[in-house]
């Protein structure tokens, strides 16, 4: 086991920072970008179910609807909640993809951390060394791989190697 994780330190410091950090933005801001596009996805989705509701209401208004009124009543008002939380959801997914700018900040002290933790590995307590690849599974950190044949620096979960 401390062969593999002293390898994974080795790996880490083989690829420049630059690639790594990179690397992580980018699969980390596609993530990103989808989860924005899958929640606009379902608002708008809902927003559209609600537009159909209400104008089945003014049929149900106009007596040519097969629902009742309160029933209608209900399910919009329970279509109205869904819009609201989904909205905020787009907000919320929106500000993350603004926030991307932050998140090269944040992965660079991640890399940093992980470099700390790879120079006092070798000379660390047992307990010590729990801890620090405690801290690698629970931070899910991602070790770059070089792919030859597509010439690009991809990421793999640290936990897949050692877990």
């Amino acid at each position: 086991m401390e062969e593999i994780i002293k390898e994974i330190f080795d790996r880490i410091k083989g690829v420049p920072k630059s690639a790594i950090i990179n690397s992580r933005y980018k699969e980390e801001l596609t993530v990103r970008k989808a989860n924005l596009k899958r929640t606009q996805s379902e608002y708008a989705k809902e927003l559209e179910k609600l537009n159909k509701l209400k104008a089945e209401v003014v049929k149900s208004i106009q007596g040519e609807s097969a629902f009742s009124q309160s029933m209608l009543a209900a399910l919009v008002e329970d279509s109205e909640k869904k819009c609201e939380s989904l909205k905020a959801q787009c907000e919320k997914a929106e500000s993350e993809v603004e926030s991307s700018k932050n998140l090269i900040k944040d992965l660079n002290e991640q890399y940093d951390e992980i470099i700390s933790w790879s120079s006092l590995y070798d000379s660390a307590s047992i307990e010590a060394k729990k801890m620090i690849v405690n801290s690698m599974i629970w931070h899910k950190f991602y070790l770059p791989v070089h792919n030859e044949q597509a010439g690009v620096v991809h990421s793999v979960i640290v936990t897949n190697l050692i877990g």
